[in-house]
């Protein structure tokens, strides 16, 4: 069924789904032709150029709009943004976590972390778990250079919820694959070798 990416009518077991089912909505709507197939890098790396800005914004309060243009005149953004690759969806849900909980740590407000907790887990949809290894790996380095370390500890019941949100979010479909396919975890055994 449509939980199962395929690929030449094979099931796609080494990476999570959600760029093949935003591609399939996509083929669904406009038909199945480049555009369709393409469009979700473009607007990854022009979402990725706003979150950028965005970010900049949050960190240094000016405009954020030299940030967001050198973004998206890397060459990288420009090159998978014309491609139907999992990078720059990866990039940009993952510069969403780091957006939103640089939010959360400002106003201490529920909303942000568990934006920050959803995007992780889109992240994960897209490329297993790279992007929460990013995200564990800048939240350590902000906890450290901001010092909010007491402040995690004090909103733990937040933090609590986030990681549950996440799990909810991330965890259904590797299990079920693993049900389904039971040469699934071969496979990511494979990946991360």
């Amino acid at each position: 069924g449509w939980f199962t990416p395929r690929v030449n009518g094979e099931p796609r077991l080494k990476k999570p789904p959600l760029l093949y089912w935003a591609i399939m909505l996509t083929y669904k709507t406009f038909g199945i032709n480049l555009f369709a197939a393409r469009i979700w890098g473009v607007l990854s790396g022009a979402a990725l150029a706003a979150c950028s800005c965005l970010l900049y914004r949050e960190l240094f309060r000016k405009s954020g709009l030299l940030a967001g243009l050198i973004t998206l005149a890397t060459l990288t953004v420009a090159i998978e943004g014309r491609r139907a690759m999992l990078d720059l969806p990866l990039a940009l849900f993952t510069a969403m976590a780091v957006y939103f909980a640089f939010k959360w740590g400002k106003s201490g407000r529920l909303g942000w972390i568990l934006l920050s907790a959803f995007s992780l887990s889109l992240s994960f949809l897209v490329k297993g778990p790279v992007g929460i290894i990013l995200f564990t790996v800048a939240a350590f380095s902000a906890l450290w250079v901001f010092g909010k370390w007491q402040f995690m500890i004090s909103h733990w019941r937040q933090v609590f919820l986030a990681l549950a949100l996440l799990l909810a979010v991330s965890l259904p479909w590797p299990l079920t694959m693993a049900q389904l396919w039971p040469e699934f975890t071969r496979v990511l055994d494979n990946e991360v070798a």
